[in-house]
């Protein structure tokens, strides 16, 4: 675009932006953030949204912070951005003083700020705020929302509250994967395995999609009860979508097949496998 002699405007800079944000590509955001300051889109409130949002990718939360504090107006987006960047690094503490000052500031909160509140609580251990804004969320109607819900299931999950987090998948009015996968993954994870493979074949015969964490998830639960025929049938299943290449859901078939202590499935897994981590030969 360039070397035929078009500028870029801020669509361009905000696609690029983003770009380097999921490629992790610090060196040519920097690079782009140059380019746009020199050209005047640096007041831009959506190029602004991105830069942070592309430093908080990368890891530059230093960066991120610079970019927010000298934007003009700080909307909802922005807010989102640096607080999601704090949380993705495992920021927890930082990220829930973020998300109080926004509250400070009479900011409105949306669904993303609410899921990135609540994936802090989790982070950080802070139960009491999780429960406080679980109230918020019930008492601004945001407790139908399957996103929000499912962020709910998986912090109550974390902090041992499996009553709790099944309380809010019985009230959700919708439920996709995504919250199935939090219920099922918390079972299986804490012990529950029956209850795991109850909710995934309920999740069966809803015709919803598996994903690769579905799998990995039930395969765990399989292995901490000893359901070697439900194992065989998921594996197979696994095989016919052509999925046991994927890193996750092999080494879950692998750990599976090990715990249970079939050790000969287990090596015939390995040897399938097309990629093998330090989680594989372990």
């Amino acid at each position: 675009m360039r070397e035929e002699g078009i500028s870029p405007d801020a669509i361009t800079l905000v696609c690029c932006l983003k770009v380097c944000g999921n490629m992790r590509d610090e060196d040519k955001g920097r690079r782009i953030h140059c380019e746009l300051v020199i050209d005047g889109f640096e007041r831009d409130v959506s190029i602004g949204n991105t830069l942070v949002d592309m430093y908080a990718k990368c890891g530059l939360l230093v960066e991120a912070y610079e970019v927010f504090n000298e934007l003009t107006l700080k909307d909802v987006v922005s807010w989102n951005v640096l607080i999601l960047g704090y949380v993705e690094c495992g920021l927890g503490d930082e990220a829930l003083e973020l998300f109080d000052e926004m509250q400070s500031e009479g900011v409105p909160l949306d669904d993303v700020t609410y899921i990135a509140g609540l994936k802090a609580c989790g982070i950080a251990g802070a139960i009491h705020t999780c429960q406080e804004l679980h109230a918020e969320i019930a008492r601004r109607g945001f407790g139908n929302d399957s996103f929000i819900g499912s962020s709910l299931i998986d912090v109550y999950v974390k902090f041992c509250l499996l009553k709790k987090a099944q309380d809010v998948f019985d009230k959700l009015p919708f439920r996709d994967t995504v919250s199935y996968n939090a219920l099922i993954a918390g079972y299986a994870t804490q012990g529950h395995g029956e209850d795991a493979l109850k909710y995934f074949e309920i999740m069966e015969r809803e015709g919803l999609t598996f994903t690769n964490f579905t799998y990995a998830s039930i395969l765990k639960a399989c292995s901490s009860i000893g359901a070697v025929d439900k194992a065989h049938s998921i594996h197979t299943d696994i095989s016919k979508k052509g999925l046991q290449d994927n890193i996750v859901i092999g080494n879950a078939l692998l750990d599976m097949y090990v715990t249970i202590g079939l050790l000969e499935n287990a090596q015939t897994v390995f040897d399938l496998m097309t990629t093998r981590d330090v989680i594989s030969w372990t």
